[in-house]
């Protein structure tokens, strides 16, 4: 039986680099991922965005 994994990421001002983080994981990684917390301390770039359409594709 393989452990679940949840992965938190702290992100303020993340709106340019927020996809490239998440693209990062690697692929064993994300099989075993059952929540992907982010964290985002009300920027003002469309951070919030940038998490709704990645968790869109």
């Amino acid at each position: 039986m393989k452990n679940k994994v949840a992965i938190f990421i702290i992100a303020y001002k993340a709106v340019n680099t927020l996809n490239k983080v998440l693209d990062r994981i690697p692929k064993e990684i994300k099989e075993r991922v059952e929540e992907i917390f982010i964290i985002d301390d009300h920027s003002k770039d469309n951070t919030y965005y940038a998490v709704l359409g990645y968790k869109q594709e």
